[in-house]
């Protein structure tokens, strides 16, 4: 019968590490008896709680992301005035579909409608408005999107293919942009 090692000797290196940093972080209550026998440190347990938050909330798209919704992304790189409305690929690429300066954006099941002021991405054209219809298609292909896409239209043809083609609303606007 072979001798087993007692106490921290039975624990593999790791877990001896591990036990270390939770006696850290968790300090036993020695006031009355409690339903709850274990106190985290306050500034630990926010440090936990923020850590958990970071990781759960955040992607690599998250910073320069305005606006999505499927596929679709409005994303502005550096500036606001750079504002462009792209499509994730199933690579977790991000292809352009339509350039800056998008000011607003709406979609639905069927469609996705986007409000532009031409530009280079470093001034805006206010004086231009163009708007685009994209179908919802089951695909991500730029071509595809591209050749199914209404645009860019003026403001009448716009409202009339929006009457025609009962388009949603315009759900996100920047009036920094307008």
């Amino acid at each position: 019968m072979a001798l087993q090692p007692s106490g921290d000797l039975a624990l593999s290196h790791g877990e001896a590490l591990l036990r270390r940093w939770l006696s850290l972080i968790v300090r036993p209550k020695k006031q009355s008896p409690s339903p709850y026998p274990v106190k985290i440190a306050f500034p630990t347990l926010i440090l936990l709680v923020s850590a958990l938050l970071c990781i759960v909330a955040c992607d690599k798209w998250a910073i320069d992301t305005h606006w999505k919704d499927g596929p679709f992304l409005l994303i502005a790189i550096d500036s606001e005035p750079q504002m462009s409305l792209v499509v994730r690929q199933p690579d977790d690429a991000a292809l352009g579909l339509i350039g800056p300066t998008i000011f607003a954006v709406g979609s639905d099941s069927r469609y996705v409608v986007v409000k532009q002021h031409p530009g280079d991405g470093f001034t805006v054209n206010r004086s231009a408005t163009k708007f685009f219809v994209i179908e919802r298609l089951k695909t991500t292909d730029i071509a595809t999107l591209q050749k199914s896409m209404l645009g860019p239209l003026d403001e009448p043809d716009y409202l009339a293919a929006a009457s025609r083609l009962k388009l949603p609303a315009f759900t996100k606007e920047f009036k920094s942009l307008e």
